[in-house]
């Protein structure tokens, strides 16, 4: 059986969300997120995607983009970019984007669908 946890959780100040926000790492190439960062320090694609911060072409596994990794995440952390909550928690998490249908489409606003309680013991904390 698992075990869940809460924990403290590590995110963007609420006035720096829109400059640290990001898709999720695996649904854009590093020259995607290489154009989005572009001109940003606070982008979370220093973080994630981290080849950025080398020259096109750098392997995503070179040991140093790992090294990037880290190092912009030290940097984010002591700007406060990104900071720690101060206390455990439990949370859910929902998110409303702007998602391109496909290529050169307007977008369109999605909002994941609430879950149906499936367990009517379960609270929230």
């Amino acid at each position: 059986m698992a075990t869940v946890k809460p924990f403290r959780g590590i995110r963007p100040p609420k006035d720096l969300v829109q400059n640290v926000a990001s898709r999720p790492y695996d649904v854009l190439s590093s020259d995607e997120a290489r154009v989005e960062a572009n001109g940003n320090p606070m982008s979370l694609y220093h973080i994630i995607k981290p080849e950025i911060d080398f020259p096109q072409g750098t392997p995503e596994d070179d040991p140093a983009v790992y090294r990037k990794a880290l190092e912009n995440f030290t940097l984010f952390k002591q700007n406060r970019w990104l900071i720690q909550d101060s206390s455990e928690r439990f949370r859910s998490c929902s998110k409303r984007t702007r998602l391109p249908l496909w290529k050169n489409q307007k977008t369109r606003t999605h909002t994941p669908r609430k879950r149906r309680r499936q367990n009517a013991t379960h609270t929230r904390h």
